[in-house]
């Protein structure tokens, strides 16, 4: 074969390669073994670089070709490596590129510092957080040590993906810390004061607030604010502002950020008269001024917590005359106190006022809002229509629109068209969705549609709750179906679901209520049975069913498992005993009865000795 039909089939291979056709490429490449040193490492390379660098790249093929020129050669020399890692980490298939710095590492080649730092960058992009610390790890195996951005960025990634903090944040950590020229300022370590106390870890954040005063470095105020936003998840309100204190002891001034977290969290807490009285102080005394965000944290705190004496419209004017712009988060506070207080037609028109001025701030919680005010009202057609006009617009209904539109339609009792619009619209349903349909069935009693509700949350693999469970519950209790009842229990506690007392206490309560005592006392046999201990709510309202069915030897059992329980008639129960002393049983009776129990005197060797 001459040199120049070589050089033809080395373009063919190119070309082949350039349009995704690997096999033909291949073809081309075995047709030069007709030449002794044909093909080359360079031949194979240059197919691989022209399939990678086109728009028809065929990965799984190209590895094949790899594979092959490992196991019947020639074998892959840096520029293989190189070219395929480069290919790989551009497509993200970043564990494929792992692999291949591997293998590159054991063939006696070692990846540059420069490629692994793309791949681990690439691995930010693609939020693959297990696959960024297996390149860490394998860059400190290669004596690599990632730059100090990268290293903060994995370990503010690794924080926020787990709130314990993993050790493998702390390996960070430590590497992060073994360069000392790491911190040049506040700037470089906020970050990690941050980390920590998003993932509620203010007590490694202060041994790192030490660290750095003994190496001699300052914090600035955004470091003592990222503590004070720590102290206020963990509601550690003394130390939230003794931190305060300590800033401007040390000469930094709490800026507005510094003050509307604190206001925002004691406002969460429900401590409202405190987060007035600090946003009062941080304009008067402090001399800071308040920004747009601080008063819709107080506008959203005072509507939500209902506070009917404070005028939604005082505080509107105050935003007003400060000269702000009311946002789309200052009218949802507005809408949800309107509605808060039962002024849904304010709110309404309040909301279509904004949606119909086409204001450049509308988003999907303002139509929301307005979906539920419609659902509410009993007007889901309109909601309906709503939602499709969200759409034409460009707006994409989140899980929270269906979900609202969901329960208007079972609260108008129209389970079956909720169930024909949930299946024909198809979104991405979660577990509210589920049980907002399982409630609205289980009440009907229609177990045709339970079953194919079970059966669809079965298939998309979404498990019971205990608003769930409790529904189906109560769905037995009504259909008086105690066998399957107990079997579904059986189930669900062998898969590990814990019920509380409360589930059980009102399954007995609509059993003793349909004169259905005996099944209401096996329920609660069944319960103590897996080591649930029953309340004094359980023995009142058995005792109130035994002593109508006049079941004197059952109450007497009931009284010594008080006793046992270390639980004491309350006053409920001592007004079952007056009330229904007329049925054979003084409260004389049964007071003697559960002190006779208190003190370890069983009534029938009493009767015995008598």
């Amino acid at each position: 074969m001459s040199l120049f039909h070589s050089y033809a089939l080395h373009r063919k291979l190119q070309v082949y390669a350039v349009s995704g056709c690997i096999k033909k490429a291949i073809e081309a490449l075995n047709s030069m073994r007709c030449v002794s040193w044909k093909p080359t490492v360079h031949d194979y390379n240059s197919l691989i670089y022209c399939n990678m660098r086109s728009k028809f790249v065929s990965i799984d093929e190209i590895v094949e070709v790899y594979l092959g020129m490992k196991r019947f050669g020639p074998s892959p020399n840096a520029i293989t490596f190189n070219t395929m890692l480069n290919g790989l980490i551009s497509l993200g298939r970043l564990r494929d590129a792992i692999w291949i710095s591997k293998d590159m590492r054991e063939i006696g080649f070692l990846p540059s510092f420069s490629m692994l730092s793309k791949l681990l960058k690439r691995s930010f992009i693609l939020g693959s957080l297990g696959d960024s610390f297996s390149i860490f790890e394998f860059m400190l195996n290669l004596g690599c040590i990632p730059t100090e951005p990268c290293l903060m960025k994995l370990f503010v990634a690794l924080c926020k993906d787990d709130p314990n903090i993993p050790p493998t944040a702390f390996v960070v950590l430590t590497v992060l810390l073994s360069n000392k020229d790491c911190f040049q300022g506040s700037r470089d370590f906020n970050p990690i004061f941050w980390a920590l106390c998003k993932s509620n870890h203010i007590d490694y954040a202060l041994a790192f607030l030490c660290y750095l005063k003994k190496t001699g470095f300052r914090c600035d105020v955004y470091s003592y604010t990222a503590l004070v936003y720590g102290f206020c998840r963990k509601k550690s309100w003394k130390e939230a502002f003794e931190c305060l204190d300590e800033m401007e002891a040390e000469g930094h001034k709490a800026n507005v950020i510094t003050y509307t977290i604190v206001i925002k969290s004691l406002s969460d807490d429900g401590k409202l008269k405190q987060s007035l009285d600090l946003l009062k102080m941080m304009e008067e005394i402090k001399g800071c001024s308040p920004d747009l965000v601080t008063y819709n944290v107080v506008l959203r705190a005072l509507c939500q917590h209902d506070r009917r004496h404070f005028k939604i419209d005082e505080l509107v004017q105050i935003i007003d005359g400060k000269g702000f712009t009311p946002d789309q988060y200052t009218y949802a506070a507005i809408a949800v106190g309107l509605l808060k207080r039962r002024k849904s037609s304010a709110a309404e028109r309040l909301i279509r006022r904004i949606i119909s001025s086409s204001c450049c701030f509308v988003d999907v919680v303002i139509y929301n809002i307005y979906l539920n005010i419609l659902c509410t009202g009993n007007r889901t057609q309109e909601a309906l229509s709503m939602v499709n006009n969200m759409m034409e617009i460009g707006f994409s209904p989140t899980i929270v629109s269906y979900n609202t539109i969901l329960k208007g339609i079972c609260n108008e009792k129209q389970i079956d068209e909720a169930i024909e619009i949930f299946y024909q619209i198809g979104w991405p349903a979660d577990l509210i969705s589920f049980n907002t349909l399982l409630a609205a069935a289980c009440e009907q009693g229609d177990s045709t549609i339970i079953q194919r509700i079970l059966y669809r949350m079965e298939y998309e693999g979404v498990e019971l709750d205990v608003v769930s469970s409790t529904c189906l519950i109560l769905y037995f209790c009504n259909a008086q179906e105690i066998t399957p009842f107990v079997k579904f229990l059986d189930d669900a506690i062998g898969e590990g679901f814990h019920f509380s007392i409360g589930t059980f206490n009102a399954l007995m309560s609509c059993l003793c209520k349909k004169r259905l005592v005996a099944k209401a006392y096996t329920i609660y046999s069944y319960f103590r049975s897996k080591g649930i201990s029953p309340d004094v709510t359980t023995y009142d309202i058995l005792l109130c069913g035994l002593i109508k069915e006049r079941d004197n030897f059952l109450v007497d059992q009931l009284l010594s498992d008080m006793c046992e329980q270390k639980l004491k008639p309350d006053v409920f129960t001592n007004g079952v005993m007056y009330r229904f002393c007329k049925e054979g049983m003084s409260p004389f009776d049964l007071q003697l009865r559960y002190h006779m129990h208190g003190n370890g005197i069983n009534q029938t060797v009493l009767a015995a000795e008598g």
